[in-house]
């Protein structure tokens, strides 16, 4: 459990009588209007926010140039809030957000009636994001995507079960985007899933006894540049998953869905993306751009973030060596404990 400060967000400026009246009488005995006084700044909408996380880290295809990037979520109902990484710092998916965040005014512009209305009543006091009000500020900020300033939080560590042997489920979506066509064969996803599997079955002392699943081909109704989200999304109904994303991610049943797009997509979306788990059998998913030479090694690497593995001083070796690469290394703060009594 953590509590931590986050950048204060904007303050409205308040001027004592003293200031304005000097302010006021200008320059030399100048008229008034001759120095103009700007409105302070309109405060920051104030809203108090409870969740699970949802943490993605992002791969480029030369981390030296580009070092990976990550993003945080916090889940509230069917909205993913978007905030500032810094504030909850090695978080994974999973852990549980309490927090204060700052929405920026000018999200607020398009708010209806009721929900200015309460927004103005709350004078500064910050509202209940699960309530209606909160819900419709939120969903501005998710269409936003810009990031929120954390005030105050508090972050509690998702509960890890105990790691015993679990045979886990790989279903990659060969999926060609609008526009774009993606030729990868069955066959192919067949050989990249039994690589990823010989790997994780001996990084996690087997406790990760199979991974597998279908292959399915389709049609996207997304471009390249559509967030990995909606790929995500999408991949899920396809498969004909019941549970939206988040309520995928929170589960603990080995279970992994994989969008490989085609490498027209190179310009659009990074090599790899996925997000960090917080247990080696938390559920996940992924998202590959393919024929950069680095199919496998971006694969199993996403696999591992969504095993709780996060960044360590990350290079990509060719595929032919992804099972000895020295430099393929994950950050020692993941929570993972392969070892079995």
């Amino acid at each position: 459990m953590s509590r931590s400060q986050g950048r204060p967000g904007r303050r409205a400026v308040v001027f004592g009588s003293a200031v304005a009246g000097i302010l006021a009488l200008g320059v030399a005995g100048a008229p008034a209007s001759a120095v103009p006084v700007e409105d302070p700044p309109a405060p920051d909408v104030l809203l108090d926010v409870t969740g699970p996380l949802f943490v993605v880290t992002r791969d480029f295809a030369d981390p030296l140039q580009r070092p990976a990037e990550r993003e945080v979520s916090v889940v509230v109902g069917d909205i993913l809030v978007p905030i500032d990484p810094a504030a909850v710092g090695e978080a994974h998916s999973g852990d549980v957000f309490d927090g204060i965040v700052a929405v920026p005014t000018e999200l607020a512009l398009d708010l209806s009636r009721q929900a200015a209305r309460a927004v103005e009543q709350a004078d500064g006091v910050p509202l209940d994001g699960a309530s209606d009000v909160g819900e419709e500020i939120l969903e501005l900020v998710e269409a936003s995507g810009d990031a929120l300033d954390v005030l105050d939080v508090e972050t509690r560590e998702a509960a890890s079960p105990a790691l015993t042997p679990l045979a886990h489920t790989l279903r990659i979506a060969v999926v060609s985007p609008a526009g774009a066509t993606n030729g990868f064969a069955t066959e192919a996803a067949t050989d990249l899933a039994s690589d990823a599997e010989a790997y994780w079955w001996g990084q996690s002392v087997q406790n990760i006894t199979e991974l597998r699943g279908p292959v399915l081909h389709y049609t996207s109704a997304y471009t390249c540049s559509a967030r990995e989200v909606d790929f995500w999304v999408e991949a899920l109904a396809n498969f004909g998953i019941a549970q939206n994303l988040n309520q995928f991610i929170q589960g603990s049943a080995g279970a992994h869905v994989a969008v490989l797009l085609p490498a027209a997509c190179e310009n659009d979306q990074p090599l790899g993306v996925a997000n960090v788990g917080d247990h080696a059998h938390d559920n996940g998913v992924s998202l590959v751009v393919l024929g950069q030479g680095l199919d496998r090694t971006v694969l199993v690497h996403e696999l591992g973030h969504n095993m709780g593995l996060d960044h360590a001083n990350v290079a990509l070796c060719d595929d032919g060596a992804v099972a000895g690469c020295p430099v393929y290394e994950y950050a020692a703060v993941s929570r993972v404990r392969w070892a079995r009594a």
